[in-house]
């Protein structure tokens, strides 16, 4: 049992402006699969009226700091709780005396990195200070990221049912590992996933966004990051990152399913997962169902939902019947959980083919169209398991505009309307409509 006397004297000494009055539960940190860093322990402490969630963690690589925006720990619940006292999370980096300090002392993150309302501030600190913690078994630190691992010098042969992007690199401003002839070297037993985020002017949460995809346990997995042309720090941004990135180009676009469907054709993987510049992979695991997936399958799982304008978040459940959507589909839950948002691509691992291309007709209607095509001709596994959180409050919302542009995709196909109704009810778009 630590002396909590000494943990809180020495709690107090990192910053004058948080001064915990007593500790009221300690326990043995979470194991982790976070870079760079094991958990020491997890302290819930008290200052007045306010509760402060302690994470103490031992930091023995320069790695923490490719990390620190994307935060460990949080549940389902614990996010959907939408609390609203006040309460802070602090998270001590005890740094060993040998590491080379990039930050030290005191770092209050900005608000918008913060997820739904379960706390009200994120404060780093950054020590090499003596510290009374009794520190964990120090051989857990895994020394790489999840991009980094399997990497080949071998160009992958990519055969297609559609035209493909090119492998050679065009005059454009673009970098990442492939750019220095190192690409991801796929496993038959396991599906490669390609991850996908596209970015204009996104420099607010474009950095969570790479962390949530750097720091996965599925190292299978390969990142193409296609920006836009932006004007502001997105490329800095991803030039910070770019020993950790597969592959990132830069050059202007016709719109967001252009540049979705230029990612999917420069994919070496079996599968592309589509996680956009404001929405982020929920926890460090989330992708390890892949190693025992059937390689065939999509998967679609459920979404966190959070809204920008007042930090709520929403997981709507939804009853999904034997015959919901097509008899293709196979279920692994009785429930299927997803927000009432027709943009789901966050959600959905898609197994490459002639049916991943989206439509670059409308502008938010696209994701549908695809989503309806796979569901009724392919295998699409189906858990309530969340995969990632998806940031509300642009065009994607505009329910206006997604009925517009899926009311022009059926006067085209009239045969479609009985897959949109069905796609509709299990949306649950109709019950906003109402």
């Amino acid at each position: 049992m630590q002396n909590t006397t000494l943990l809180l004297t020495f709690i107090n000494s990192l910053s004058s402006a948080i001064q915990l009055e007593q500790i009221l539960s300690i326990e043995p940190h979470p194991d982790s699969t976070m870079r760079g860093w094991v958990g020491v322990c997890a302290l819930v402490g008290k200052a007045k009226n306010k509760i402060y969630d302690v994470d103490v963690r031992w930091a023995a690589q320069e790695t923490i700091f490719h990390q620190e925006l994307w935060d460990f720990g949080w549940t389902e619940q614990m996010l959907l709780a939408n609390r609203n006292q006040e309460r802070h999370k602090l998270i001590i980096y005890l740094c060993d005396p040998g590491l080379k300090m990039l930050k030290q002392g005191v770092e209050v993150l900005p608000a918008h990195f913060l997820i739904g309302r379960n706390w009200t501030s994120l404060t780093h600190f950054y020590t090499q200070d003596p510290h009374p913690f009794i520190l964990p078994d120090l051989d857990k630190i895994d020394p790489g990221y999840a991009t980094t691992a399997n990497l080949t010098d071998r160009v992958p042969t990519i055969q297609r049912e559609f035209d493909g992007g090119s492998l050679s690199l065009p005059d454009v401003p673009q970098g990442g590992l492939r750019t220095k002839g190192l690409f991801k070297d796929a496993d038959p037993a396991r599906p490669l996933l390609s991850i996908v985020t596209v970015v204009y002017n996104g420099e607010k949460y474009l950095e969570q966004t790479i962390q949530s995809v750097i720091n996965q346990s599925y190292e299978y997995l390969e990142y193409i990051v296609i920006d836009g042309g932006s004007t502001d720090r997105t490329l800095e941004i991803i030039a910070k990152y770019n020993d950790y990135i597969d592959y990132w180009i830069s050059e202007p676009d016709t719109g967001i399913y252009n540049a979705m469907n230029k990612g999917t054709k420069l994919a070496t993987g079996s599968h592309v997962l589509h996680l956009n510049a404001d929405d982020l992979l929920f926890e460090p695991h989330g992708l390890e169902f892949l190693n025992i997936a059937h390689f065939e399958d999509n998967h679609m799982r459920s979404i966190l939902k959070v809204n920008l304008q007042n930090g709520r978040m929403a997981r709507e459940p939804i009853e999904m019947t034997k015959n919901s959507l097509a008899e293709h589909v196979t279920y692994q839950d009785h429930f299927l959980q997803i927000s009432h948002t027709a943009m789901v691509h966050p959600g959905f691992i898609n197994k490459i083919n002639a049916t991943s291309i989206f439509s670059e007709e409308y502008r938010i209607f696209s994701d549908t169209v695809m989503l309806i095509e796979k569901f009724n001709t392919e295998s699409v596994r189906l858990s309530s398991v969340p995969l990632s959180i998806f940031r509300s409050g642009g065009a994607s919302s505009n329910n206006r505009l997604i009925l517009t542009e899926m009311w022009q995709e059926i006067r085209k196909q009239p045969a479609l309307w009985p897959k949109i109704s069905r796609w509709l009810q299990l949306q649950g778009v109709f019950a906003v409509w109402k």
